[in-house]
């Protein structure tokens, strides 16, 4: 820049587009299963259904710690319904694989899109990455490497972590 900054100060001029919100979740009807019988799910129950049977064939999954945290907060978010919350007691007797046999399945069908959807879908993103992932500052064009708001997930932590499984949920613009 052809100007001086006051003590302290990294840059007089900042624009960009601010942060990209994942998109809202769309539901699949899938329900998982609790001692062997098919439990309606609301889209918010459903969501964090999906993102555990996830994790289904990780490690995570066989780590008592993870399993113990996930179930705590989805009781949580299944204390809406009274009568789901009183039914669904023990982690064990939850069947997540019917949502997990879904998962694979789109997943497979993403795989198998043609190359012109592959093509397509690059596009779309790149013309994100173009809005968001840039910003100007002093008049200089900088990169922005992570411009996306972390989607709702599990927390993994490294090691043995007292949190591992807890829900990250979801975050809006208004958080």
């Amino acid at each position: 820049p052809n100007f001086t900054l006051p003590d302290g100060y990294k840059w007089k001029t900042l624009e960009h587009n601010g942060i990209l919100f994942p998109p809202p979740y769309v539901s699949h009807g899938v329900k998982m299963k609790y001692n062997g019988i098919e439990i309606d799910l609301t889209s918010e129950e459903e969501e964090v259904a999906t993102i555990y049977a996830n994790s289904l064939n990780t490690s995570y999954a066989a780590n008592k710690k993870f399993n113990e945290n996930f179930f705590s907060d989805f009781k949580k978010i299944l204390s809406s319904n009274k009568t789901k919350y009183n039914t669904i007691v023990e982690f064990d007797k939850c069947d997540f694989r019917p949502i997990f046999d879904f998962l694979n399945m789109k997943k497979e069908e993403n795989r198998l899109k043609s190359k012109e959807e592959k093509i397509q879908t690059k596009k779309e993103n790149e013309e994100i990455r173009k809005k968001y992932g840039v910003a100007v500052v002093d008049g200089i064009e900088e990169k922005i490497s992570n411009f996306m708001m972390e989607s709702p997930s599990l927390f993994r932590g490294r090691g043995v972590h007292p949190k591992t499984g807890c829900l990250k949920r979801r975050m809006m613009p208004e958080d």
